[in-house]
């Protein structure tokens, strides 16, 4: 990768919290090897709270980050993401308008690691869209 940026310190937090309360094992693939688990059991009041407040923290942070903003691919989708030419390789550039082609024939899986780039407004993307239906359903959306 042409750069990297670290994510919010909040955001590690949560999703070492999650899998370890979830009991979720740690996987050097990241969020790859999470996928491929399932829990055998309820979650809790305290669990689901702890997901609700990490739910509010992604929208705040994205929020916030109303673009355009520069750094690394943070996830969603990838059409709002805009590889760098000069803090990117070519082979970057192409992972990302492959990731772009499949983003658009509904994949939601795909290769990342797209350099540094710019990224417009991220509190539109699906994943902001999806988790304020989820919140506004149970009565917690943030304000």
């Amino acid at each position: 990768m042409a750069g990297s940026q670290s994510l919010p310190s909040w955001y590690e937090t949560a999703v070492y919290r999650v899998r370890e309360v979830a009991g979720m094992p740690f996987s050097e693939d990241g969020d790859a090897g999470a996928r491929r688990n399932t829990m055998n059991r309820s979650l809790t009041n305290e669990e689901i709270e702890l997901l609700v407040s990490f739910a509010r923290e992604y929208i705040q942070f994205a929020e916030e980050m109303t673009g355009p903003n520069y750094g690394p691919y943070l996830g969603g989708d990838p059409r709002h993401f805009k590889p760098d030419p000069d803090n990117s390789t070519a082979e970057e550039r192409e992972r990302h308008r492959q990731a772009c082609a499949a983003w658009e024939r509904g994949e939601r899986q795909f290769p990342t690691g797209f350099g540094m780039g710019t990224t417009q407004d991220r509190a539109k993307d699906e994943r902001c869209e999806q988790l304020r239906r989820l919140l506004d359903e149970y009565g917690r959306v943030p304000r």
